[in-house]
């Protein structure tokens, strides 16, 4: 009936001149007790199947397992030659700053680093690799296990915006110390570049997608990423005119609010690594920084979706005011006034500033006009106040 089978111990004591028998239960440490093969969790006054609120199993187990899946070992029982070869030393080192000499590796200093920085530990007289140290260092990510095989991203190129034709994959097998560099370079060599008219005079070559944001939302992407979900991996897939990137599990905070909430993080040894090897700033700023170099580039603000378990961000390439939808034409606008508020003081969105943010000219301020009523009748900002020049705030702003 139980699975498993349950650990308990009796105890007898006396209390009050009464003779007592106590039972102890312990508890179990990596996953619930079934019985009848389901197991219950309680909920208020309520015990409910667990396996309707997923999302609640995995925090609760992980809150009550004492190790992260960070500091879990992926390969143990090693000696130094096998870290050495197993893990990129020469990029850790570099990106370090360790003052090692690359042609002759002393093996005894690198080790004392790689576990300072958790990526390695020691086991009697040899050391095992923690999957903080594989999902990172990894010079081939086929050597450990499915687990960490599927935190690694899949690249995937489509010949139109759907995937009914052929795509093209791209095999990353290193860990992301090399796999994020890789992906940036293919992004770079492969993304189509289009002339601009610049002041409208000057025609000017740009790439088709800001690569700083796409390096931003890739590397949050494999930070935010629920590490415990099995069978789905991070995903880049690029289309004609967008680019959608996947990280498995729900949000932590609403997408909307990705722009002005503090940072929260499910691998904070993950994100502190990635902020040690240079990948990440750590300030919570990275959705601010898109969301101003698509205003400055007039492209339409990205897309933040939760869907099936998982988030995606959708980058779009650039393209005139009239070829955008009416949700890009309201999200854009969204997200213009939340860059206005969060990091202008006293300096707000109006009709003027959302013109500047399409390229409206200034006789077709009723344009402005339309889309600011539309993004009102969505809920996603408000007025703040009706002097001459109105005034608009998110939706959320006190």
């Amino acid at each position: 009936m139980l699975e498993p089978k349950i650990n308990f111990a009796i105890n007898r004591l006396e209390l009050g001149g009464k003779k007592i028998t106590a039972f102890e239960i312990f508890p179990t440490t990596t996953y619930p007790v079934k019985f009848n093969h389901t197991a219950y969790i309680r909920m208020g006054s309520a015990t409910k199947a667990i396996y309707n609120h997923p999302e609640l199993e995995r925090d609760l187990w992980r809150r009550l397992d004492a190790v992260s899946f960070e500091e879990m070992i992926a390969l143990n029982k090693l000696n130094k030659a096998d870290i050495i070869n197993k893990l990129n030393i020469q990029k850790y080192c570099k990106s370090r700053q360790i003052a090692v000499d690359l042609n002759k590796l002393d093996s005894e200093l690198i080790l004392e680093h790689l576990i300072e920085d958790k990526l390695v530990v020691k086991n009697r007289s040899r050391y095992d690799i923690t999957n903080l140290g594989a999902m990172v260092l990894s010079n081939n990510i086929n050597e450990f296990s499915d687990q960490i095989i599927e935190r690694i991203p899949r690249l995937i190129f489509y010949q139109t915006d759907d995937r009914l034709l052929p795509a093209k994959e791209i095999e990353i097998n290193e860990g992301y110390i090399s796999c994020i560099p890789e992906i940036m370079r293919v992004l770079t060599n492969v993304l189509p570049a289009e002339e601009r008219i610049v002041d409208g005079v000057l025609r000017k070559t740009v790439a088709a997608y800001p690569l700083n944001s796409l390096r931003e939302l890739i590397v949050n992407a494999l930070m935010h990423q629920d590490v415990y979900i099995k069978g789905m991996r991070p995903m880049i897939e690029v289309f004609q005119t967008r680019i959608e990137i996947r990280n498995p599990g729900k949000p932590l905070i609403r997408c909307e609010r990705f722009v002005d909430s503090s940072p929260e993080c499910r691998n904070s040894g993950l994100a502190r690594m990635l902020r040690i090897l240079g990948f990440y700033e750590g300030r919570g700023m990275g959705i601010d920084l898109v969301i101003n170099e698509c205003e400055s580039r007039r492209l339409p603000a990205p897309s933040f979706i939760e869907s099936n378990n998982s988030v995606i961000a959708i980058m779009y390439s650039f393209r005139e005011l009239k070829q955008m939808t009416k949700d890009q034409r309201i999200w854009s606008t969204y997200f213009h006034a939340c860059i206005k508020y969060v990091e202008r003081k006293n300096v707000f969105m109006t009709n003027a500033s959302l013109r500047e943010r399409f390229e409206i000219s200034d006789d077709r301020y009723t344009l402005a006009s339309r889309i600011i009523k539309l993004t009102l009748e969505a809920g996603l900002i408000k007025v703040k106040n009706k002097d001459k020049s109105v005034n608009y705030i998110p939706h959320w702003v006190n």
